[in-house]
């Protein structure tokens, strides 16, 4: 019987041993498994950081865009204001000019009526001035010799 006591004792130790190596076993796989959903859960923690930077980056981008669009608008509205302020301001020398222009045809024709209301004979008849040259009572000169 001390036979079966020792064999019996020796399989509960190799039973035993082998319990803890099992044991042993669960708790490497549990311990390899909790590191590995470590790894993924610090894996997809990095991807949604990566992620968030290039959301902010193209964030950044069109924001940049919308700046630079808005800039060559108002740079464009800037120029046409000019164009216009441009525009206006020789529409007024113009108009300056034409006035000036007038006035002086105006002046002259003053000049004429007076020289005309100086050597008008009978008021309302042209007065003859030479080589067929007649002044008229509204300054006006006309060239009846060279008319024809």
């Amino acid at each position: 019987m001390a036979y079966t006591n020792i064999y019996d004792l020796a399989m509960e130790q190799q039973a035993y041993e082998e319990a803890m190596e099992q044991q042993a076993y669960e708790e490497a796989m549990e311990q390899q498994a909790y590191e590995e959903a470590m790894e993924q859960q610090a894996y997809e923690e990095a991807m949604e950081q990566q992620a968030y930077e290039e959301a902010m980056e193209q964030q950044a981008y069109e924001e940049a865009m919308e700046q630079q669009a808005y800039e060559e608008a108002m740079e464009q509205q800037a120029y046409e204001e000019a164009m216009e302020q441009q525009a206006y301001e020789e529409a007024m020398e113009q108009q300056a000019y034409e006035e000036a222009m007038e006035q002086q045809a105006h002046e002259e024709d003053d000049d004429m009526i007076n020289l005309y209301n100086m050597l008008m004979i009978e008021d309302g008849e042209p007065v003859y001035l030479s080589d067929g040259v007649w002044l008229y009572p509204n300054g006006r000169m006309v060239d009846l010799k060279n008319s024809n």
